[in-house]
């Protein structure tokens, strides 16, 4: 019975080619740049700072004191808001999903939705409706808005056309998350050639995809390109044989399909990568 009444996934996730073994994954927004500063971090943590006691319950809602203060220093120091950020401001959940997911569970009454940007990841929405039973209900912006009233009205759109879980964070994420955070001088180390690194590796993806006349949006703040690989003509099948080319390469890239893009020929590629990885990835 749970997996007759689960199928309606199946349907809801587009199908993606079986990638082979030794693939390059340059469809997952991961970056992968500061990871050999970041682990030895969080090894050192571990080593120093885990005790029997935090593989207990944790019992803090939403975050350890002092990973909360932790953070609101590092949100202080390196995002610069208007106001300061205090410790009460914030709260740790599993995973962006999760408290999203929790968020929308708070706000939502049965059979509501919630307006959200796309591009947006599918499985988003998935998990929604398998707990709230609502949906996240994508809204496509155009490239320029020329006032306010023009993006509300685009969501008043979306909400027409539309059909009408994790506050615990583990207390080894407390150890890890408490020790990292409270180095700042390590930090700014780290975010400063992060920054380099990422600003590096797009203008990388940036002059190869310019060089082969793609169209592609420059980013601004994250570990991806958005690029029209597949031309202005694509279609969903020349999208589908595009990814059955990615594969056969040993290359994959994400598909807009699962993030709501509005015209079919939208690929994510993720920069983020080492640099000879990025540099293979890109040859195949």
């Amino acid at each position: 019975m749970a997996f007759e009444s689960l199928n309606w996934i199946a349907d809801e996730i587009p199908s993606e080619p079986v990638w082979p073994e030794g693939v390059l994954a340059m469809n997952s927004a991961e970056n992968w740049l500061c990871c050999p500063y970041l682990l030895p971090l969080i090894k050192q943590a571990i080593a120093k700072n885990l005790e029997a006691g935090r593989l207990s319950y944790n019992k803090n809602l939403g975050g350890a004191p002092d990973l909360l203060e932790n953070i609101a220093m590092f949100f202080n120091k390196f995002l610069s808001p208007r106001h300061p950020i205090r410790a009460e401001h914030i709260v740790c959940g599993a995973g962006a999903g999760s408290i999203l997911n929790s968020l929308d569970f708070a706000l939502s009454e049965l059979d509501e939705g919630v307006l959200i940007d796309a591009p947006i990841w599918e499985g988003f929405g998935i998990a929604s409706n398998l707990r709230n039973d609502d949906r996240l209900i994508p809204v496509t912006k155009p490239d320029v808005l020329s006032s306010p009233e023009q993006l509300i009205q685009l969501y008043l759109e979306a909400m027409e056309a539309a059909p009408s879980s994790y506050p615990w964070v583990s207390n080894a994420t407390a150890v890890i998350g408490s020790s990292l955070f409270s180095d700042l001088l390590v930090l700014e180390h780290i975010v400063i050639r992060n920054r380099m690194l990422l600003r590096n590796a797009a203008e990388l993806i940036g002059d190869f995809l310019f060089f082969h006349r793609f169209i592609f949006y420059r980013p601004a703040a994250d570990v991806f390109i958005w690029t029209r690989l597949g031309g202005e003509s694509a279609t969903k099948d020349s999208d589908a044989e595009l990814m059955r080319s990615f594969a056969s390469a040993k290359v994959s890239v994400a598909s807009g399909v699962p993030f709501q893009a509005k015209d079919c020929g939208w690929f994510r590629i993720t920069f983020t990568l080492p640099h000879d990885a990025l540099i293979e990835g890109l040859s195949r």
